[in-house]
């Protein structure tokens, strides 16, 4: 990967630096295949996701260059305003997609940018975080490739929401250097890459929140001083000006939130057991598949949760070896770990005599304890058993006495004097353990008490915080790799990291990736429609009367991709979540045209009906025809535009 030729704590470019973004981008190349390629005719995946991410793009980019301040007023759910807000809004995204939109026209095209941008920066940014976290350029580039690539969070590159976390390691990296040099300027960039993954995505905000909550409670909890006058002033005007963003998108969800209920209810938590060991890689899937048939391992997967083998040796490697790591070790002896041993058994049986006090005087209030899932037992404890087994604990524990003495105040005392380990391996672990914690169901998994709070309640699936859970591993398999390679020459290591990187791509490949021919076509009604004053608004026609909803759902992000030619408010929309009165007003157009619909429509004030003739049945065409005829002979329709058999549009008469 090249020779430094400086060295700079602010991580100036340098020749390894360079080597290490070619080498992410022909990573990225190389496992996204074919999205490169196809990117101007092909969408990422299937279901509706895409479609909608298409439009959010387009939409952003419009919105942006003509009334930027109204961008939150979507053109879906006419009249209604704030419905971007429904969904995730990717605002930040244009920082790609608009360039792309300007000169090329074609949002599927930026759209795709935008996702293998993530991708690359994702990787960049792990590298940055590891290299602020003291570690090895190498053992960072393998950090880098690692939060990037690994299938939990790679296998998102098609969730738009989901894989544009990447300015989160950017947001820890400063948040790191800030609490290691006190500058000011880098407590501000890190509220700037806030800023920056707030208006960007909010599953990302959500997972850079807690992932910083937990870095500074780290901090503070090994004896960083609070200090919070200099803080204040550290932050600043300059500071303050750089989170404003987040106000301003947090505002419109807040209003969501009380106007239309954007809340997520506790109805998917918890996953199977078999997504902590499911991967969409060839190698791992071909591993899985030579397990024995346990009854657990045929419950297919709620989603990919595996991140690798290479990816979890190397974590492990990250306390079991000991050794002078990289800088953000230093130097240590074996009398210090064999203190340490000693340390963590005591902390062990402490934590035994507790527990089993506590779970002893649950026994006398309950008369016996017992815990099981359906039919699994986990505990069962009656009688003097809790009492026994914490009676062995203290004995064990006073018999460390003399390794350990037992003096819990001084003990408190030293941990608040202690300035905080420079090594990262800590408070990464914590935030994996979090995350993992955060994931798992009930009864032991946190999220049934926390999913309400506000920001956490954005989030539908309590299994995306993985994706924050990945770069704590990454950052702990850099650690791992550091201390694995310590005693290797500088030239060594960088080949030791280049076989590595090869090792994890073959692991981590599962291409091809899926990419499908996208088959929009925008209607000549639509493009019409471009042509005339504007403002209007629209609502397009048919739509299909069933009950079905992911049917009607395809057919309005049909007719919200159509609206792209002219950007117009739309009566139809798909998002999280729908408007009050929508679907009761969706119902009475799925019977259009008739004299029920053509009066909804004028009561809202719609401008057009614009009507696709060729998507409806050839045993209803006929039937569909002769009831627009007659609705213009009562006066409710005015013909203004026809293209063949293809499509009509018609003027709303109120």
């Amino acid at each position: 990967m090249g020779t430094e030729i400086t060295k700079s704590p602010d991580h100036q470019i340098t020749k390894s630096t360079v080597a290490v973004l070619l080498s992410y981008g022909a990573l990225t190349l190389l496992l996204a295949y074919p999205v490169w390629l196809r990117a101007a005719d092909h969408q990422l995946g299937g279901g509706n996701d895409p479609w909608l991410f298409i439009w959010t793009i387009g939409w952003n980019v419009h919105a942006l260059t003509t009334a930027p301040w109204a961008i939150f007023d979507a053109n879906i759910f006419y009249p209604h305003p704030n419905t971007l807000a429904y969904s995730e809004h990717l605002i930040g995204t244009v920082l790609f997609a608009a360039p792309v939109v300007w000169v090329t026209g074609n949002q599927l095209l930026a759209t795709n940018i935008v996702a293998l941008m993530s991708v690359f920066l994702s990787a960049v940014g792990g590298f940055v975080l590891g290299r602020r976290l003291g570690l090895s350029h190498p053992a960072a580039f393998i950090g880098g490739a690692i939060f990037a690539f690994t299938p939990p969070r790679f296998e998102r590159i098609d969730q738009l929401h989901l894989t544009t976390i990447q300015w989160i390691p950017f947001a820890l990296a400063y948040l790191h250097g800030y609490f290691q040099t006190g500058r000011a300027r880098d407590l501000r960039w890190a509220a700037a890459f806030f800023s920056l993954q707030a208006l960007t995505s909010g599953h990302g905000t959500a997972m850079l929140t807690l992932g910083g909550a937990i870095v500074i409670a780290h901090r503070f909890a090994t004896g960083e001083p609070l200090a919070l006058a200099k803080r204040i002033r550290d932050i600043g005007v300059p500071g303050l000006l750089l989170l404003a963003p987040v106000a301003l998108v947090l505002i419109p969800y807040l209003r969501a939130r009380n106007e239309v209920g954007l809340v997520r209810d506790l109805d998917d938590v918890g996953v199977s057991a078999s997504s902590w060991v499911s991967s969409a890689s060839h190698v791992d899937t071909y591993l899985l598949s030579l397990l024995p048939d346990w009854g657990w391992l045929q419950t297919p997967a709620d989603v990919y949760l595996f991140p690798g083998i290479l990816p979890i040796a190397l974590a492990v490697a990250a306390s079991a070896v000991w050794g002078r790591s990289s800088e953000a070790d230093g130097a240590a002896g074996s009398g210090r770990y064999r203190d340490r041993v000693w340390q963590w058994a005591a902390l062990a049986l402490t934590i035994v005599a507790i527990s089993q006090i506590a779970l002893g005087l649950l026994v006398i209030i309950n008369d016996g304890v017992r815990v099981r899932i359906g039919r699994t037992v986990l505990l069962r404890a009656h009688g003097w058993e809790p009492w026994i087994y914490a009676a062995i604990a203290i004995a064990g524990r006073a018999a460390l006495a003399r390794k350990v003495p037992f003096a819990p105040l001084a003990s408190l005392a030293s941990v608040r004097r202690r300035r905080p380990s420079p090594t990262p391996r800590g408070v990464y672990l914590l935030m994996l353990l979090i995350t993992v914690w955060m994931t798992i169901g009930p009864p032991f998994g946190v999220w049934q008490w926390v999913y309400w709070v506000p920001g956490l309640s954005f989030i539908r699936v309590p299994s995306r915080f993985m994706l924050l859970g990945m770069l704590a591993l990454a950052m702990l398999s850099a650690v791992g790799f550091d201390r694995l390679t310590a005693r290797l020459r500088a030239s060594r290591r960088v080949f030791a990291a280049g076989v590595l990187a090869a090792l994890l791509a073959a692991e981590f490949a599962t291409m091809p990736v899926d990419v499908r021919p996208y088959p929009i076509v925008t209607p000549a009604i639509d493009r019409w429609l471009d042509t005339q004053p504007k403002p209007f608004s629209v609502a397009e026609f048919p739509i299909p009367n069933t009950p079905l909803d992911a049917i009607v759902a395809r057919r309005n992000l049909i007719y919200m991709l159509y609206s792209m030619a002219h950007f117009q408010p739309l009566v139809q929309g798909y998002s999280g979540i729908a408007p009050p009165g929508y679907y009761e007003l969706e119902q009475k157009l799925k019977l259009f045209p008739d004299e029920e619909s053509a009066r909804a429509l004028a009561d809202l004030g719609v401008t057009y009906a614009a009507i696709h003739m060729d998507s409806f049945g050839p045993e209803v065409i006929e039937d569909v025809k002769a009831r627009l005829e007659r609705l213009e002979r009562a006066g409710r329709l005015r013909l203004v535009h026809a293209a063949g058999e293809e499509g009509r549009v018609y003027a709303i008469v109120r």
